[in-house]
């Protein structure tokens, strides 16, 4: 199975070693641990309301991650 945007986001919650990685280099971290391109280019933009959606679109609640 892939790693997803949600998949990485949902670990930041529960794996406080990623979210201190993510919080010194948020796009760094998103490629280390393996996303798309795509996915990583959300981070990168901070294109939260793409993230919002991507949630959404899975019927889970929203995770806030802005920096």
């Amino acid at each position: 199975m892939s790693k997803t945007l949600v998949n990485f986001i949902e670990e930041l919650d529960t794996n406080a070693k990623l979210l201190e990685t993510y919080k010194a280099n948020p796009v760094g971290t998103a490629k280390d641990y393996g996303l798309s391109e795509e996915d990583v280019k959300i981070i990168e933009d901070k294109n939260w309301d793409e993230l919002s959606k991507r949630f959404e679109d899975l019927g889970k609640a929203p995770r806030n991650i802005r920096s």
